[in-house]
């Protein structure tokens, strides 16, 4: 695409010398744009790190379970400590039986665990989309700026059209935070909503 704008610009400007002084003001403004978002890209900062420490802070011994457990893994002395968030409860209570204490969910969870299977879908899946509804978090972190985020939606998108709805809601419903939850209280919360069901 760039390319292409690239050649219709060079076109232009050797066609139409009338048009020589708006093609170089729109080039101008595209170099000016692309370092702007270059550079917010290149200072923005994410919290996976964040998360983990508040974590391990709290229990140095805390076994997580966690929808992006690759990346919150890099910020662990023993990353075998950090598990993938399961796609059904029982996992979940088994994860919990084992020792499991906390869950982190990230935007990554938009990817993997929709209720339709499709990136960028709300709502999440089951029982994610329960404790988003019914449970507070015990810490809370921004994570992913606007930039970020837009970044993060496009680079894994499939359906332009479910990315762009996701983008447009994402800071009404805080898509991009991180959000740290006790298990237990995660699990007593479960069973009491889908017991009341």
């Amino acid at each position: 695409m760039a390319t292409a704008a690239a050649v219709i610009m060079d076109d232009c400007y050797n066609r139409y010398s009338k048009a020589r002084r708006w093609v170089l003001i729109i080039g101008v403004l595209a170099v000016v744009f692309m370092v702007y978002q270059s550079a917010s890209l290149s200072f923005a900062q994410t919290d996976y790190e964040n998360a983990v420490h508040y974590i391990i802070d709290q229990d140095p011994q805390a076994v997580i379970v966690s929808t992006q457990p690759l990346v919150e893994g890099l910020y662990m002395a023993d990353d075998k400590r950090i598990v993938p968030c399961p796609n059904d409860v029982f996992s979940l209570v088994s994860l919990y039986k084992k020792g499991a204490k906390y869950l982190i969910i990230d935007p990554q969870a938009y990817i993997s665990w929709t209720v339709n299977g499709r990136r960028f879908s709300p709502p999440l899946d089951d029982f994610l989309e329960i404790m988003l509804k019914n449970v507070s978090p015990i810490k809370t972190f921004p994570h992913l700026n606007s930039v970020l985020l837009n970044r993060f939606v496009l680079d894994h998108n499939e359906q332009i059209l479910d990315s762009l709805s996701f983008i447009t809601h994402a800071k009404a419903n805080e898509y991009g935070k991180i959000r740290v939850y006790d298990l237990g209280v995660v699990l007593s919360t479960l069973q009491h909503t889908l017991s009341a069901s």
